[in-house]
């Protein structure tokens, strides 16, 4: 479904990191179900699986989370960047129960930090900045 980030504000941690305060809103559709919660889809939804799925399709979870960026000053690049958000008070408060959360997330391709299950790949992003002496912000350009 439509995913929307916003930024709620952000802050040094250390010399070398940022982390961004934000919000993420979600739909779950019946893409996001086959794709990311493939064992609760039934073909006519009349067990708890399927339940929970009808449950879930088209709400919409916003979930509070953080983005930190982790800079490199030798190599003035990005090197880490670790994205979390809340996705088990959203469910909870749709679902009612733990036992009901336990079940969507427990063969789900995503966590409840909102994190796939099977990382795909690492890349540290490439960034330029003006020296390594300044700011640990990056400045793109």
């Amino acid at each position: 479904g439509e995913v929307d980030v916003e930024l709620k504000g952000w802050e040094m941690t250390d010399g070398n990191s940022l982390v961004a305060i934000t919000t993420t809103s979600v739909t779950i559709t019946k893409h996001t179900l086959r794709n990311v919660f493939p064992h609760l889809r039934t073909i006519d939804n009349s067990d708890r699986n399927g339940k929970l799925a009808e449950q879930l399709l088209l709400q919409r979870l916003v979930m509070r989370g953080s983005t930190r960026f982790e800079w490199d000053d030798s190599t003035c690049r990005v090197t880490r960047v670790i994205a979390q958000s809340d996705m088990m008070t959203p469910i909870l408060h749709l679902l009612g129960n733990l036992e009901d959360v336990s079940r969507v997330f427990e063969q789900a391709l995503i966590s409840p930090e909102f994190q796939w299950n099977q990382m795909l790949y690492h890349n540290p992003i490439p960034l330029r900045c003006s020296s390594p002496t300044h700011s640990p912000v990056p400045r793109l350009y």
